[in-house]
């Protein structure tokens, strides 16, 4: 009778294995199919409000965040968008600490929860050199297609020189929730024309997820403009 009994809980066991497995392999099934979904309700939103496809990164099919729906840092990049004329390039859209409301994608609708969203797209030299020495040259000045300029970051900042005309520092400043300026140091003649021909400031947006530019750093060759919100929830239909 022992034995018998023993069996009987064995059986039992082996069967309550089974029913786990398979719910446990339904429900990775689910996160599976839910990841793809999540990434194109992103691509697409993201993509329209940049203007540019983007790619989208996540690990939502880690185990066992991803059973609850936590994401994790979402990354959506884009190689370039434009602005104004200018190419702007290595566009990263950085959500942090993302959560999905998994019985919503189920229905098709991506809700995601976040820590907050991070913004960062780069403004390369040879992009503001053409874009200043299109307005020199509208402007009549002479030797403005031999504009050259060069971005440091150290001692940071945007360095226009016209041949035969002192060199002028620029700096890129945030002018608005999307708009940066391109504002010229100093005194003088070559700061003067620039002062005139540059416009009062350059859209950068518009931004996707509501950010707001923040800052602005120096690269060798390129400045980053940065920007950022705080926590939020957003809905990707």
């Amino acid at each position: 009778m022992p034995s018998a009994t023993l069996r009987g809980v064995r059986r039992l066991l082996i069967a309550l294995v089974v029913i786990a497995v398979l719910v446990l392999g339904g429900v990775l099934a689910g996160v599976v199919i839910a990841k793809p979904l999540l990434e194109e309700r992103l691509a697409e939103r993201i993509g329209n409000e940049v203007g540019a496809p983007v790619e989208v990164q996540m690990d939502l099919d880690r185990v066992p965040g991803g059973l609850a729906g936590h994401v994790g840092d979402v990354l959506i990049t884009a190689p370039r968008i434009e602005r104004e004329g200018i190419e702007l390039v290595d566009l990263e859209v950085t959500i942090d600490e993302a959560d999905v409301a998994m019985l919503e994608l189920a229905r098709g609708t991506a809700e995601v929860s976040f820590d907050a969203v991070r913004f960062q797209v780069g403004m390369r030299e040879e992009e503001i050199q053409a874009y200043v020495a299109e307005r020199l040259a509208a402007a009549g000045v002479p030797g403005a297609q031999a504009l050259q300029v060069r971005v440091t970051p150290d001692p940071e900042g945007v360095y226009a020189t016209i041949p035969g005309i002192a060199q002028v520092r620029l700096l890129v400043r945030v002018v608005g929730a999307d708009r940066v300026r391109l504002e010229v140091q100093g005194r003088g003649a070559a700061a003067e024309t620039l002062r005139q021909v540059l416009p009062a400031a350059i859209d950068v947006g518009p931004l996707p997820l509501d950010l707001r530019l923040t800052g602005i750093t120096y690269g060798e060759g390129v400045v980053f403009v940065q920007g950022a919100r705080g926590p939020g929830t957003e809905t990707f239909e």
